[in-house]
């Protein structure tokens, strides 16, 4: 990802969306990499933003804490780590974990098509209602059309 934005730089765009997948934090909190993700994420959050792009930042939902490879723990310090980038540079964070952990009471099978890790359509459409406000309220993220954001992973 951390590569991947000079595509927005290049394409015109005025507004990305970082959202970043699963296997971006399923490898653990190993000495230094929450701080090496914090870094990567700042550097291209610094990177766009002075390039006049607008940037929004979407955290990790909590996986089916059943899967082996879950840790709900660092689920949540990657989230503070983009909450507080996003605190930092004064741009949206969307707090997807929360939502779909009001939602749950439906069943992790009702948000993820594989019952673990991957959205479902009713699951993307939770990401997209999260979404949305950021797109069309001007207050929020400034005067933008669809036809003008980029989505980068």
């Amino acid at each position: 990802m951390s590569n991947n934005y000079h595509d927005a730089i290049y394409s015109g765009a005025d507004v990305v969306i970082i959202e970043l997948g699963m296997n971006d934090h399923i490898n653990g909190l190993t000495p230094g990499s929450a701080d090496q993700f914090r870094d990567d994420i700042s550097e291209v959050v610094s990177n766009l933003l002075s390039e006049n792009i607008d940037v929004i930042l979407i955290g990790f939902f909590q996986q089916n804490e059943l899967w082996v490879m879950e840790k709900s723990a660092e689920t949540l310090v990657y989230n503070e780590i983009l909450n507080k980038i996003a605190a930092d540079y004064e741009i949206p964070f969307v707090d997807i974990r929360s939502e779909f952990i009001s939602l749950d009471h439906k069943g992790i099978e009702d948000l993820t098509g594989d019952w673990m890790h991957h959205p479902n359509d009713f699951g993307h459409k939770v990401y997209y209602s999260q979404l949305v406000p950021y797109l069309f309220d001007e207050k929020k993220l400034g005067d933008i059309t669809l036809n003008d954001f980029l989505c980068i992973q």
